[in-house]
């Protein structure tokens, strides 16, 4: 199943139960209501007896956003005492922002395993 309030937020897929996939753009100012769903699916999925995996493909996002994946990256950190949550975070070869990002969530999360997924990025 994808979900997509606005043009502003990203496409989050929830179509496998042990996955979540965000990707395209994250930019409006009111990522509580963009990121309802994520984080009602990061609630479900608490004390679940599968490793949970979430994949980040974003092109963009801004500082609210950036500001509220941390907050859940503490959160999910905090869940992977009593489950394994492995973290993909994908970045294109030519987006240092985006790889930056990835290795500031990695240096604060101790429990999830992220791992930092470089892409070529076809520009056509």
């Amino acid at each position: 199943m994808n979900y997509r309030i606005r043009k502003k937020d990203p496409d989050f897929d929830f179509s496998t139960k042990e996955k979540i996939m965000v990707t395209g753009d994250s930019n409006s100012e009111d990522v509580d209501e963009s990121w309802v769903r994520f984080a009602a699916k990061i609630n479900e999925y608490k004390d679940k007896d599968f490793e949970l995996q979430i994949d980040f493909k974003l092109d963009s996002f801004n500082s609210s956003t950036q500001r509220y994946i941390m907050s859940k990256m503490n959160e999910l950190d905090k869940m992977a005492f009593n489950q394994p949550i492995k973290v993909n975070w994908h970045y294109a070869a030519d987006d240092e922002d985006m790889l930056y990002f990835g290795k500031v969530y990695r240096s604060f999360c101790k429990k999830i395993k992220i791992n930092l997924v470089k892409y070529q990025y076809d520009r056509s």
